[in-house]
């Protein structure tokens, strides 16, 4: 088996008007011993719960969750936003169906589940297309 190697770097910002952005790194890399493909899913999902599906990994080092719907603009002449609930992706855990992550349009959800297989999801208002990458432990 070769050696392979996870690595994560991501830098998060939270920036207003008045102050200077506060910075969040993320970075941390380790050994990842299965030789398996990463699996990657394009699909779509509508308003009833599905299990999430994660393919032939059955433990996983990273799942990534990408939300590809276009994110609702903002309108600048009123201040509002669109409809609140469209288009909003939820992940929950299979036995108690509660949303515990939600993925607006246009944004990712990087994780490490504990039960890979018992991850759900779902759309909060229509057919929502996504992608689903499962990298091997």
């Amino acid at each position: 088996m070769e050696n392979r190697r996870l690595t994560v770097v991501s830098k998060i910002y939270l920036q207003t008007t008045q102050e200077e952005p506060f910075a969040v790194d993320v970075r941390y890399e380790e050994q990842v011993l299965s030789d398996e493909q990463v699996w990657e899913r394009h699909t779509k999902v509508g308003e009833g719960w599905i299990p999430l599906d994660c393919g032939w990994v059955d433990e996983a080092s990273l799942v990534v969750i990408t939300n590809n719907e276009m994110p609702v603009p903002h309108n600048q002449l009123t201040g509002s936003v669109g409809p609140v609930n469209v288009h909003i992706l939820e992940v929950g855990e299979s036995q108690s169906r509660i949303p515990i992550f939600e993925i607006p349009p246009g944004q990712s959800l990087p994780g490490r589940p504990v039960d890979l297989k018992g991850l759900v999801i779902r759309s909060r208002g229509g057919t929502v297309r996504f992608t689903v990458w499962v990298l091997p432990a």
